[in-house]
């Protein structure tokens, strides 16, 4: 197989690119669109006014180890069953938090907190966010011992997912790719001659003659006799 036959087999065959990228369009949409439920993320920001630590001393790096170590600390007490289950039990939730993914971190490499709270009911992740805030204010309080948990920012909610258009894209483009990929490993495997070029590449020698495809008598008079 030469580049040039490659490339001219997939300009003829641009049309069933296309429609076959347009088919995985739709589906892609259809599914982004009307069968995958939106998801909700809640976000919440509080200051936690830690003890402070008499190892840490005046050295910079010791301080902020001293608070990433805080931060991971803070990150497990928040997605800790016991929260968990008394947030559920507070909001009357039977099935509990399970379906809903619950993140704590700093925000942008600082000592404010952010808690997110990701599902598909809108109101329900905000009420989980704000209740998690204060169950988690006084749990922190009595096992580590922080002075204070001050809220800068209760729940708000955004729409989080799932990212519609950019998916559909990428599934038509997917589509195209996967049609593509087939063509060109058709044309790998074919090992036919179809120029008089593509014999002098391929085993160096001159073409002598050629003769051209002629249509069989016989199948010309069967389609006369059916006439």
């Amino acid at each position: 197989m030469t580049g040039k036959r490659l490339i001219s087999s997939l300009i003829q065959l641009i049309p069933l690119i296309l429609v076959v990228t347009f088919i995985f369009g739709a589906i892609g949409g259809y599914v982004n669109y009307f069968v995958l439920e939106p998801e909700y993320t809640a976000t919440t920001s509080f200051y936690v006014m830690a003890p402070v630590d008499e190892d840490a001393g005046d050295d910079n790096n010791s301080i902020i180890t001293y608070y990433e170590k805080l931060a991971l600390d803070y990150s497990e007490i928040a997605t800790s069953r016991s929260i968990t289950s008394e947030v559920a039990r507070n909001l009357n939730l039977q099935d509990g938090l399970k379906d809903y993914e619950i993140k704590v971190a700093p925000a942008e490499e600082t000592r404010v907190m952010e808690l997110t709270v990701t599902g598909h009911d809108a109101d329900l992740v905000k009420d989980i966010a704000d209740e998690m805030v204060k169950v988690f204010s006084d749990t922190v309080k009595r096992v580590i011992g922080a002075e204070n948990v001050n809220v800068i920012d209760y729940a708000y909610v955004i729409r989080s997912g799932p990212m519609r258009a950019q998916n559909t894209i990428l599934i038509a483009l997917a589509g195209a790719i996967i049609t593509i990929g087939i063509i060109v490993l058709k044309e790998f495997m074919d090992t036919t001659f179809r120029t008089a070029e593509e014999v002098e590449e391929m085993l160096e020698l001159p073409v002598l003659a050629q003769v051209n495809r002629i249509k069989s008598t016989q199948s010309k008079g069967k389609k006369k006799n059916k006439k």
